[in-house]
């Protein structure tokens, strides 16, 4: 059995302010290229999350829905990035584009009770839980994790874990699969188990990685263990991607520090209720799941009823 690896699609409907294509129909025409393997080759598609680049982005939703429908015959597993969730709650999951594709029989989501694939288990972490425990470590266990797992920091005090600490740490995976930090690495251990992650599908940032970074999917043989890089089409990133905007934005910089220094708050202020929301939940994780699923809850129904 051939499974395809992929991390963080991002598919979009805004046009990130360094691409100078049409970056959502780029980002779509690489997921449909990726899809259209998995249906030629028989295999299955696994994704570490963040499938969308917002969770309920609705003129999204109908793109994203026609595009698995034309594949329907090609199982596709997934995890819940950040991206891919309301206000980072379990509640209202099924409210989000990749709750949606579930809902449809498009995408099966994977968590902590393992899924029998032939010879394989799959395991699933969403962003925020913890790593599975592993039923019969006896059978090829694979876990998909999206995570802060990198090869090493991408800046000064990044906190991140450590990839070849997190392989070690869980010697009952065969293979780790991740997805969220935006830099590709694939390594090894002696014992032949491995830790991957493809990077970014789309480049949205015309940061220095991005300029070398070869967009792509991985694929994973179960009976073989042979595992090979697939590269997805593209095209080189200086047709693609500019930094023009990024001078006007050192400038800026200089000056939102000026400003945050004089305040006391936290988090900067935005003229949206829930974009403020968001933000507070994101810099502070320490809030209670269980407070964080009933803010969710309420202002899932809130909005539905048109008053946000």
């Amino acid at each position: 059995m051939k499974l395809a690896l992929l991390s963080d699609p991002h598919l979009l409907i805004h046009k990130p302010k360094a691409r100078l294509d049409d970056a959502i129909a780029t980002a779509f025409k690489k997921m449909n290229f990726v899809l259209k393997y998995c249906k030629d080759n028989n295999a299955n598609l696994i994704i570490a999350g963040d499938l969308t680049d917002k969770p309920r982005s609705w003129n999204l939703l109908p793109r994203v829905l026609d595009l698995f429908s034309n594949y329907s015959d090609v199982k596709v597993f997934a995890v819940f990035g950040q991206h891919d969730m309301y206000l980072y709650s379990e509640e209202t999951r099924d409210k989000t584009i990749l709750g949606a594709l579930y809902n449809a029989g498009l995408v099966e989501l994977l968590s902590s009770k393992p899924i029998s694939l032939s010879n394989v288990e799959l395991y699933g972490c969403n962003y925020g839980e913890k790593v599975p425990k592993i039923i019969d470590k006896k059978k090829k266990n694979i876990l998909v994790i999206h995570a802060p797992i990198a090869e090493k920091a991408l800046y000064t005090k990044h906190d991140y874990i450590s990839a070849r600490s997190f392989l070690k740490d869980n010697k009952d995976y065969k293979i780790i699969f991740c997805g969220d930090i935006h830099v590709g690495f694939c390594l090894g251990d002696r014992t032949g188990r491995t830790i991957l992650n493809t990077g970014p599908m789309i480049r949205k940032t015309a940061d220095k990685y991005n300029f070398i970074h070869e967009p792509c999917f991985y694929t994973y043989d179960t009976v073989t263990d042979d595992i090979r890089m697939i590269e997805i089409p593209h095209r080189p990133a200086e047709e693609v991607l500019s930094r023009e905007h990024l001078v006007d934005e050192e400038d800026k910089k200089v000056l939102r520090s000026k400003f945050t220094e004089s305040l006391s708050k936290e988090i900067e202020i935005d003229m949206s209720f829930t974009s403020n929301l968001e933000a507070l939940l994101r810099r502070n994780m320490r809030i209670r799941k269980g407070i964080r699923n009933v803010i969710a809850k309420e202002l899932s129904i809130i909005e539905e009823g048109g008053v946000v």
